[in-house]
């Protein structure tokens, strides 16, 4: 664990939840974001998500960071069952990181 820097709150990503990815359909993937000093909430900070099928990236649709949850969202394209989603969550504060990769497999619709 990251030791806090002159008490700021630096990130911890503690539970991440992928549900069943299908082709031509939002992926919503949600995470626990909490406080490595105090192991509260962490309810600032910057989120990135990305999201790729082989070497086709493609744009996260929304994302959302509030009270200690972190939300990513994704349009998987059409036709894209039977391929691996490779994703990542990163949250930066205080100039700390912290990040956390899933892979889905996406099935079809």
């Amino acid at each position: 664990a990251k030791l806090a820097a002159l008490g700021k709150p630096t990130p911890t990503i503690a539970r991440v939840g992928v549900p069943l990815a299908v082709s031509g359909r939002r992926l919503t993937v949600r995470a626990r974001v909490l406080r490595d000093d105090t192991g509260n909430p962490l309810t600032t900070g910057n989120l990135r998500c990305s999201g790729r099928l082989g070497k086709l990236q493609f744009a996260t649709v929304a994302v959302g960071l509030g009270s200690g949850s972190a939300r990513c969202t994704w349009r998987l394209p059409a036709g894209s069952g039977g391929r691996t989603l490779s994703g990542s969550l990163s949250i930066e504060s205080a100039g700390f990181t912290a990040r956390h990769d899933f892979t889905a497999l996406v099935h079809r619709s």
